[in-house]
């Protein structure tokens, strides 16, 4: 903060003393006067005189030995050997002085009236540095100059936001200042404050620290044996999110806590924390190490002594911790507010969580405590990859040498130079923004009285605590919620001791069950399965009997006397269910989290609300009707909650208003912009709300009750899915209570007795996978209820037969279908529904006893359809929770949630999946990982697929196929080495079809790569995956392969194997966007990861022996795309060759419609390839290999095709300029995928195996 301060007074004290217009002559003058006022010159100036290169002049907000001053000393080095001749100045002197000294650079450190002496001193430089947007000052003079300067900026956001005063930062900038920022994120944070900037990434490079001489410290860390070793490295504070990583530890595993250390270095920034770091360390004595500093020379030691460094920032523009560890090969978990995030994730080379999830950070910590180790040592090669591929003095001295040097000094000329009048006025100006005496003024003039900076700073400070004041509420807030994460804290203790307690008596029971006693005992139990199966109904009767006569007890009988009159036999039935599912599901609870609701007492007076400004749209997509019958209190913040959390989409709130007599009808006072229908006489709910929605002006109409608390983003999903298919006509929310727990994920009406209904989940964990994925339902709840306003219109509104109130949103339900539409439930729109505060709970009096009355009413009307569509028995509860009666279900398991956008592979699965489902197929996928990978698992879901994730279903998985085996009617195998996994158990345990669909023939791909290099070891290890691939496709009812050659060849060796050639992609949509003007377009393309090796022997052949031979002909640019990259790849970049790496699929779609053509020279392999197929359905025009083409049948009559390099050249020039073959290539590409790729062709293929 005071290295802020004294840049800043350095200009604000000098206000009202006039500007001098003088520019320095030569750089002796410059430092004279730098000296003369105080400043101090470092360096032997002789050197300056002797040599003739450019002067540059590189500012550093101070010489710590902390981020940017040290990017900068290493700007000042590259420079250096580009035959520049730096001149560093600095507003502090500081410990990194030393280490410019080194190096022999000149330096002035302290320079005082820093901006006025770098004004005057421009001209005497080819151009300037400025580091960090501390010196910002400085800038705000230079900006109008013709001095070109490269201003380079490494600022947290936050920083913007508490402590860089914006007023120094100009508004526009001039052609002479090119800024740069650290990295994304931080590019992200200037832009926020100064959106017209155009900015640049700039990462620093730094040495590599592992060629360092070693250490004379044995050991840096203590007691770490047999530990993984996780560590945290920066100043302890706010921004750096220790106590999310503390609040993560806080929710690991006992087992997973044991087994870890966690070391933090660094001093505490933030007084506050150090309670919480004292805590930790008392909390966790054999798990915690605190290091306050440790020297440079030891972090050497430190980074190998650990496994992974954590980042929890929650703001990181580009940290170095994360470069230095990466040189060391660790993993890398990092918040997702950094700028390494997006380069961790492109690489592979670690975990990104998103900023302030604890629970994820968690999750992350126990992948690498339990990860695979493949898995964790691909990342660790890859974090050295990103170290080698973004943070070298070579690629960074590139970088300079080859763009930024000459952006920043191409057209420097402003419209004209810097008005002395007007910088005179911006100076006295700020000297009367900051109010600053003229005591202060002639301190600064005659540089004669130091304590008159020291007096400025304590003026500056005292103003800092009066900003600080105004967070005292703040404070106590964070005080508030550190009281309630204790409390949690203490419940989690608990849970974990719990669990160590029945991981002793699972201990112990399995000591019972293998004993010679247990054996004698258990044969009456065997018997018992013998006549009573697992999922049978017998065993579904005799085990609810067994529980009820077990339940008799006083307490129970009068609660069942109670559910018998309220309703008879079907409530006691649905009650008891009910409480048998809070039963089940107790262990379940531990893990809830409760919303975010808004807790108040009753509002008594107006005065106490703050008002609400709704929008008012003259089109509204979304009318929400709230019914309303006094509940002020709720009614308010209701809307308090819909204004908070309802997006950017265009709604209208119409209030129907009951004749309350309460604040309600004094509601638009506290609320603009909303329509209020107040009834002239009570009329109830129903009629309320068929009255109210008269009014409505939206596309939907949604109906919302008052006693509701909407979350965050609740709005726009539900527009989202009613509008991703015509035939969708209502759709709800998923409700919760204000616990936590689950009120309703859509509900089940049972077809055997009136009012035999559930709300599906009832008292559950709401983030449960079988709560989480778009299906359809029977009914959706009237809390939250959305439907087209023309379907509405159409029915007529709710049946006033079931008036005033109950069954009507079940009724809208029949109806909605009865016209052809399907009703769905939503799960990513979340509403806290406190239910009972309207109508009550009793159903023997007031507006709830139509509830039993209006059941029977409901099965009445609806007498057919409660025979023929509804289920009858709570045993076929599987397919009841999503009407899937008369759909056939299919489960897919593949090795993860497919990553459609990383892997050709997953892609595949992906676009087979949205083919299951667009089929009408109740589909169903489970990762052999069982991680919740995201953004792909809510994809899924969100397509109508339940994902079944988590620890339970990776213990439990069998058992779920086995209580399930009669509801599923297809397993869809993925890959080898997935489906030996699973094989055996389904064909032994149950009679689903098993389906196996192998990707490519490995024992083939492997054989070939064989015969292309002759090593022994890939003929033992084809020879492995040959036995395994039969094995695996002799056990499966039908094996499909992406190609007719893959058949052929299994065929050949096992004659009477089922296999079958299958179109390896689908696709819903083709192209009418190509463009074929091809004089447009340039450069050669490859795609393809570098995880698959035939990948990198493609583009190393092309590199070295095709390439060079096209290059010799025509200057043409080669990009090469994939993610993974080798070392041996990284190698390739430069002359012509442009290494892209990992892209995201709309930079993959612009690289496709921009190059030329494509190439694809694989020399081995197996099956059709991805990368030809994307190619086919982009259009881009593409020369290949026999290995290329294979599985794409009379590829040679549209596909140009050669196997030996001077071949392969000749034609990658012939096509690239023959433009009319170009677009007939185009032409014939689309025929194809149009004739082979569709979903209707591929379903014709594989239809009958699915019957």
């Amino acid at each position: 903060m005071g290295n802020r301060l004294r840049i800043e007074s350095s200009l604000e004290i000098r206000g009202c003393k006039m500007f001098s217009k003088e520019l320095f002559k030569t750089v002796q003058e410059f430092i004279d006067v730098c000296i003369g006022q105080g400043g101090a010159f470092h360096g032997d100036m002789s050197t300056l005189q002797k040599n003739d290169k450019e002067l540059c002049l590189l500012i550093s907000h101070e010489l710590s030995m902390t981020g940017a001053p040290l990017a900068l000393l290493n700007m000042a080095k590259v420079l250096e050997e580009s035959g520049k001749c730096p001149i560093i100045v600095s507003p502090f002197d500081g410990p990194l002085r030393q280490e410019f000294q080194k190096d022999s650079f000149l330096l002035i450190a302290p320079i005082f009236s820093e901006p006025e002496l770098i004004y005057k001193a421009h001209k005497l430089f080819s151009f300037i540095v400025a580091n960090t947007a501390v010196v910002a000052p400085v800038l705000s003079l230079l900006n109008g100059t013709n001095t070109p300067v490269l201003w380079w900026i490494h600022e947290a956001h936050m920083t913007y936001n508490f402590y860089s005063d914006l007023r120094f930062m100009p508004s526009f900038l001039n052609n002479n200042i090119k800024v740069y920022a650290v990295g994304e994120w931080a590019r992200e944070g200037v832009m926020k404050v100064r959106p017209k900037y155009n900015v640049k990434e700039l990462l620093y490079y730094i040495d590599d620290i592992t060629k360092q001489e070693q250490s004379s410290v044995d050991c840096v860390i203590k007691n770490k044996e047999g530990k993984r070793v996780f560590a945290v490295v920066g100043t302890i504070d706010h921004r750096k999110g220790q106590d999310i990583f503390f609040n993560a530890i806080d929710n690991l595993p006992k087992p997973i806590l044991e087994k870890s250390l966690f070391v933090l270095v660094g001093r505490i920034n933030d007084e506050s924390y150090t309670t919480v770091l004292e805590e930790a360390l008392k909390k966790y004595p054999n798990n915690i190490q605190h290091i306050e500093h440790l020297d440079r020379e030891h972090m050497g030691m430190f980074y190998k002594e650990i496994d992974c460094l954590i980042v929890s920032s929650r703001d990181e523009p580009m940290a170095m911790t994360i470069t230095e560890a990466c040189q060391f090969e660790k993993i890398i978990i990092s918040s997702d507010h950094s700028g390494y995030a997006p380069i961790l994730q492109s690489s592979n080379a670690g975990f990104v969580f998103a900023n302030e999830r604890a629970d994820e950070l968690a999750k992350y910590i126990v992948r690498v405590c339990d990860g695979v180790d493949d898995e964790l040592n691909t990342m660790r090669s890859n974090s050295r990859k990103v170290y080698e591929t973004y943070f070298t003095k070579q690629v960074f001295m590139k970088k300079i040498n080859d763009e930024v040097l000459p952006y920043l000094l191409k057209d420097n000329t402003s419209s004209d130079e810097v008005n002395d009048e007007l910088l005179e006025d911006l100076l006295n100006s700020r000297f009367e923004i900051f109010g600053l005496n003229r005591k202060l003024n002639e301190l600064q003039i005659d540089n004669s009285n130091k304590s008159g900076h020291i007096d400025l700073l304590i003026e500056s400070e005292r103003k800092l605590k009066g900003y600080e004041s105004g967070f005292e509420r703040q404070k106590k807030e964070i005080e508030q919620q550190k009281k309630e994460i204790d409390k949690k804290n203490d419940i989690i203790n608990n849970q974990q001791e719990q669990i160590s307690q029945l991981l002793e008596i699972e201990r112990y029971y399995h000591q019972i069950i293998a004993s010679k006693g247990w054996r004698l005992v258990s044969f009456p139990g065997k018997v018992f399965e013998k006549m009573y199966p697992q999922g049978t109904p017998r065993r579904e009767r005799i085990s609810k009997e067994y529980r009820y006569v077990t339940a008799i007890n006083p307490t129970n009988i009068k609660f069942v006397a109670d559910a018998f009159k309220r309703g008879g036999v079907a409530q006691v039935k649905a009650e008891m269910h009910a409480f048998g599912r809070r039963v089940d599901n107790e262990r379940a609870q531990d893990a809830i989290q409760a919303p975010k609701t808004i807790k108040e007492n009753e509002i008594t007076d107006v005065a106490q609300c703050k008002k609400i400004p709704f929008k008012k749209w003259d089109n509204p997509t979304v009318s929400i009707v709230i019914p309303v019958y006094n509940q002020f209190t709720y009614t308010y913040n209701c809307l308090r909650t819909i204004r908070k959390n309802s997006g950017k989409v265009k709604y209208e709130i119409i209030i129907a208003d009951d004749v309350s007599t309460d604040l309600t009808t004094r509601l638009s006072e506290v609320a603009e912009n909303i329509t209020i229908v107040r009834n002239k006489e009570n009329q109830r709910f129903l009629l309320n709300c068929n009255n109210a929605a008269k009014h409505a002006k939206g596309k939907y109409i949604l109906f919302l009750n008052n006693d509701t608390q909407v979350q965050e983003n609740w709005l726009e999903p539900l527009v989202t899915l009613i509008e991703s298919k015509d035939d969708i006509g209502m759709v709800g929310s998923k409700l919760i209570y204000p616990d936590g727990t689950l009120q309703e994920a859509g509900g089940i009406i049972w077809g055997d007795a009136p009012g035999h209904a559930w709300n599906y989940g009832n008292g559950q964990n709401p983030a449960e996978p079988e709560f989480n994925y778009v299906k359809e339902v029977d009914y959706i709840s009237g809390a939250s209820l959305m439907i087209k306003t023309s379907l509405w219109k159409e029915i007529g509104g709710f049946d006033e037969y079931f008036a005033p109130a109950y069954c009507e949103d079940s009724d809208l339900a029949f109806e909605v279908r009865k016209r052809g539409y399907k009703v769905l439930y939503q799960p990513l729109s979340v509403v806290v529904h406190f239910e009972g505060k309207s109508n009550g709970t009793d159903t023997s009096s007031g507006v709830k006893k139509y509830q039993v009355e209006n059941s029977e009413k409901l099965m009445k009307k609806w007498a057919k359809e409660f025979e023929t569509e509804q289920s009858h028995s709570e045993t076929e509860l599987f397919k009841a929770r999503e009407r899937s009666q008369r759909k056939k279900t299919i489960l897919v398991i593949d090795h993860y949630v497919p990553q459609f956008d990383k892997d050709a592979g997953s892609k595949t699965t992906w676009q087979y999946l949205k083919m299951f489902v667009k089929q009408g197929y109740n589909v169903k996928f489970m990762g052999d990982n069982f991680y919740q990978d995201e953004p792909y698992t809510t994809k899924l879901q969100q397509l109508g697929i339940e994902v079944l994730y988590g620890p339970w279903y990776a213990n439990n998985y069998k058992q779920w196929i086995i209580d399930h085996k009669n509801d599923i009617d297809f397993v869809y195998l993925n890959r080898p080495h997935i489906t030996e996994k699973y094989i055996d158990f389904l064909k032994n345990e149950t009679n689903i079809k098993c389906i196996y669909y192998g990707h490519d023939l490995h024992f083939l791909r492997i054989h070939r790569e064989y015969e292309l290099n002759g090593n022994e070891e890939l003929l033992k290890e084809s020879e492995e995956w040959k036995n395994k691939e039969f094995a695996i496709m002799k056990k499966a009812d039908i094996n499909y392969y992406p190609s007719y050659v893959e058949v052929d060849e299994i065929h050949k060796l096992e004659p009477d194997i089922k296999a079958k050639a299958i179109t390896a992609y689908v696709f819903e949509e083709f192209r009418n966007d190509i463009d074929v003007d091809f004089s447009k377009k340039n450069g050669i393309l490859f795609v393809g990861g570098f995880g698959h090796p035939p990948n990198e022997d493609a583009v190393l052949w092309f590199a070295k022996e095709v390439y060079p031979s096209i290059k010799k002909e025509q200057d043409i640019p080669f990009y090469i795309v994939g993610s993974n990259v080798t070392e041996n790849v990284e190698k390739l970049q430069g002359d012509g060759i442009i290494l892209k790496g990992f892209v995201t699929e709309e930079e993959l779609q612009e690289l496709y419609n921009t190059c030329r053509i494509v190439v694809v020279p694989l020399r081995y392999g197996a099956g059709v390839k991805g990368k030809v197929v994307e190619a086919l359905y982009y259009g881009t025009p593409m020369v290949t290999t026999t290995v290329g083409i294979e599985g794409i049948r009379d590829a040679e009559k549209f596909m140009e095709v050669a196997d030996e390099a001077p071949e392969f050249a000749k034609k990658v020039l012939a096509l690239y300029n023959a433009p009319e073959r170009l677009k007939k290539t185009v032409e014939d590409y689309q025929n194809y995928v149009k004739e082979n790729n569709s979903v209707d062709a591929v379903w014709k293929i594989v239809e009958e195996d699915f019957q």
